[in-house]
């Protein structure tokens, strides 16, 4: 079975790269939707993180779903991803 989610690969520290891969193993979505849940994320950190493994969006698209700029985009998944890490 491939695995639901596909992941843009950046430069990021090891926790995070151990984060992104443990999120690219999950198959089923309500296991993304039950750890997401019990994360300390806010409303967007939520709302990129579901566009970019359960949406599969492309990071260029979220900016423009959410006004802002890519690079910024990727810092922000960046940032939660460090901050999820944290939580591990």
């Amino acid at each position: 079975m491939p695995y639901l989610w596909q992941v843009y690969v950046g430069v990021m520290d090891d926790r995070a790269k151990k984060t992104r891969n443990r999120l690219k193993r999950i198959v089923k979505v309500k296991d993304f939707d039950d750890l997401i849940n019990q994360t300390m994320l806010d409303e967007e950190e939520r709302k990129i993180m579901n566009m970019i493994y359960k949406e599969k969006k492309s990071l260029s698209c979220i900016a423009d779903e959410l006004g802002m700029a890519e690079i910024t985009v990727k810092k922000k998944h960046g940032k939660i991803l460090k901050k999820m890490s944290d939580m591990f």
